[in-house]
């Protein structure tokens, strides 16, 4: 079976934290939400400050000041956007270290996968009156994401 690239951990076009759904905008907008829901000051600018600062590094700290921002036990997680962040930031440190990323020369926003979502997957998969079943469509995923990593040679090997 055919994987892309980065599940075998291959620095070859290497998305970092966007393969698991992990961009400093994605932190940004949930902290906006979590200071809009909290009546705080200001929550876009206080939004672009989180993620610059998970772009410095300092995603404990972040965790750290949301620690004390999670709301009580009995609120529904559905009304708790602190405690969704906090849980967030929590459960993906090792997805958070933006500064090792750009070091390598790593993307770390989710654009580079959206994009390669639309042009290397949705290209094909989406044409007019084409339909797949679940295998077919697998199969054709696999073999799209090796051509747009350039390894056929892999794949094929004689």
């Amino acid at each position: 079976m055919l994987v892309p690239p980065w599940r075998h951990g291959s620095r070859v076009r290497r998305p970092f934290c966007a393969a698991a759904g992990v961009s400093p905008r994605s932190v940004s907008r949930r902290a906006q939400r979590a200071l809009t829901d909290s009546g705080a000051d200001a929550p876009a600018r206080r939004g672009e400050v989180h993620r610059d600062r998970l772009l410095r590094g300092e995603h404990a700290a972040l965790q750290a000041e949301w620690a004390a921002r999670v709301e009580p036990p009995e609120v529904p997680d559905e009304a708790a956007p602190a405690r969704g962040l906090h849980r967030y930031l929590a459960n993906r440190p090792e997805q958070l270290d933006y500064p090792s990323a750009v070091a390598a020369g790593l993307p770390v926003g989710s654009g580079l996968i959206e994009s390669g979502h639309r042009h290397v997957l949705q290209a094909r998969l989406k044409r007019a009156a084409a339909w797949w079943t679940d295998a077919n469509r697998h199969a054709m995923v696999q073999l799209r994401v090796c051509r747009a990593n350039a390894a056929w040679a892999a794949a094929w090997p004689n």
